[in-house]
Order: C-alpha cells, then sequence, then structure tokens
C-alpha cells in the first residue's frame, strides 16, 4: 500500500513541475540545423532536457542567456524587469535572432529561432 502511494506522488509531481520530468543525457542542439527550415524554430517545457538551441537550455538563467550564445549571438535587447525577454541577433548580419522568454523566477521558458523581419533589430556594423 505505502509503495503504490509513493509511486502516485512521484507521478504527481512530474506533471506538476516541468523541471522534475527532464529526462538525464544530453540535450539534442537544433543550432547545426537552423538553415534547413524555412519555419521558426520554437522550444518549451516540453522540450526540456530533450533539446536545447546553440547551446542555450529551457530552464537556463537569464543571466547566463548572453554568455551560452557568444560568440555567434549578440544581445539587442534585455528586459531589466523579473521575467520578460532577451533578443539576440546572429552574427555577422543580423539576419536571424533567438527571442528567449523568462519566467518570474528568470529561467528560459520559451526559445524562438527566426528570421529577422522585424525593423529596427539590425545588427550595427
Amino acid at each position: 500500500m505505502k509503495s503504490a502511494a509513493v509511486a502516485v506522488l512521484a507521478a504527481v509531481l512530474a506533471f506538476a513541475a516541468p523541471e522534475a520530468a527532464v529526462p538525464a543525457g544530453k540535450p539534442e542542439d537544433l543550432y547545426p540545423f537552423r538553415r534547413r527550415t524555412e519555419d521558426s524554430i520554437v522550444l518549451t517545457w516540453e522540450d526540456a532536457g530533450k533539446r536545447c538551441f546553440h547551446g542555450l537550455n529551457i530552464g537556463a538563467l537569464k543571466k547566463d542567456a548572453a554568455a551560452v550564445l557568444a560568440p555567434d549571438f549578440e544581445q539587442s535587447y534585455l528586459s531589466e524587469q523579473d521575467g520578460g525577454i532577451g533578443i539576440y541577433t546572429e552574427k555577422p548580419d543580423g539576419a536571424y535572432y533567438i527571442c528567449a522568454v523568462f519566467d518570474e523566477a528568470n529561467r528560459v521558458i520559451l526559445i524562438t529561432y527566426q528570421k529577422n523581419q522585424i525593423s529596427g533589430l539590425e545588427n550595427p556594423q
């Protein structure tokens, strides 16, 4: 009876906290496949532990994002308040960018990689 209750509790915790459901092992980095699709690449909590982009993982800390993405990306914008977003343009021409969305604990909860079609995100030379 006790082991059944423990198993049920473990199952509930795995669904309640995204971090608890992250499998062990090295995540697949989608950066090498970035230009093989015309669509944007989107990573969410469902990808945590399974996939990353240029080494940036779901759950990574906001303060570490720019360092992880360097030297291929340059930080263009980072919201100062807790949570918010960070935008990182791909070098050398800023033709593509990453938008990372952070939760209130400043962990990455969403990563998108897409073509820069937004005015004002050009990478200054």
